[in-house]
């Protein structure tokens, strides 16, 4: 969780500092992140989390509203890749290990054969 929040603010002030506008797409997308998994795990109760989700819902109707609705997108750019990138990862960790006990299987069987003694 610190590291989340950590990320979220070196993002947001790394794109503020060069004068980059893309700056809510860091401050909302890593605080989207946060909202929608971190906070969870917190053991916070539930008017604290409602709470959290009001700050940032207004948040982002304030800044959007001043922005155009256009780029309300940029709330969603970067939990998408992160996510993604997460059920990416986790299918070729998956494939791996399929592809790995299928060779393991075909080792196995081949060594069943060398083994068996011809009657």
């Amino acid at each position: 969780m610190i590291f989340e929040v950590l990320v979220l603010v070196h993002g947001t002030l790394v794109a503020i500092m060069t004068g980059n506008e893309l700056w809510p797409m860091s401050a909302f997308g890593f605080t989207g992140i946060f909202v929608i998994t971190q906070m969870h795990g917190l053991g916070l109760a539930l008017w604290s989390r409602l709470l959290i989700l009001l700050g940032f819902t207004a948040s982002a109707i304030i800044i959007y509203y001043d922005r155009g609705w256009g780029q309300l997108n940029e709330i969603i750019r970067i939990p998408l890749i992160e996510y993604l990138a997460a059920f990416l990862l986790a299918g070729i960790i998956v494939g791996g290990l399929w592809l790995t006990r299928r060779i393991r299987g075909n080792m196995a069987n081949d060594d069943q054969e060398l083994t068996k003694t011809p009657i």
